[in-house]
């Protein structure tokens, strides 16, 4: 038996063409503040909405160039079929206080939003949400002191634990435009060191 059945043939939209990339900042939530937050999921796996409990924030992890990385990819190893979700960021920042929150990734778990420099002609595509059904756990955590490349930038490797998947590729993120869906998303940004 079959569960997927294909309902519509997808086309090539020469108006907005798939551009590659993502924009040098992720949003990343705890996953616990993801679970406890109120998100409307509006069709087709795009959220319009995400309300935060009271004191829970996203924490921004600027970024340059292209240092945020997403990758997501088919799992078809076991029984069940699903997706892994990936964000590599760089930390471009190494005092005591960076330190301290870089420590919290490796032992954390976590959601992560990502602007892409896609955006699909009305903006659908543009933001993304990775790990939103099992988070995302630190599977690599480097720093190369001497690589020029980023400077000695801390590189970090966000993805789905090995026994687990997500059930589907990342879900969008569209309240009204992008422009709404930023502005909403940085309204929920906590404070930063």
């Amino acid at each position: 038996m079959s569960c997927g059945v294909l309902n519509n043939g997808i086309s090539i939209d020469c108006d907005n063409g798939m551009v590659s990339g993502a924009q040098e900042d992720v949003y990343l939530i705890n996953f616990d503040d993801w679970q406890a937050a109120t998100v409307n999921v509006a069709a087709n796996n795009v959220y319009d909405s995400i309300t935060l409990a009271s004191g829970d924030s996203l924490f921004k992890i600027e970024g340059a160039k292209a240092s945020v990385e997403p990758l997501v990819e088919a799992r078809t190893d076991g029984f069940i079929n699903g997706y892994n979700h990936q964000v590599r960021i760089r930390v471009f920042k190494a005092t005591a206080e960076a330190k301290a929150e870089v420590e919290e990734i490796l032992n954390g778990r976590f959601v992560a939003i990502v602007v892409n420099n896609y955006d699909g002609g009305a903006g659908d595509g543009k933001i993304e949400i990775y790990g939103y059904g099992v988070g995302l756990t630190c599977r690599e955590q480097t720093r190369t002191i001497n690589e020029i490349e980023s400077g000695g930038a801390f590189n970090i490797l966000l993805d789905v634990q090995d026994e687990m998947y997500e059930k589907k590729l990342p879900a969008n993120y569209l309240d009204t435009d992008f422009s709404t869906s930023k502005a909403n998303l940085e309204a929920l940004v906590g404070t930063s060191v």
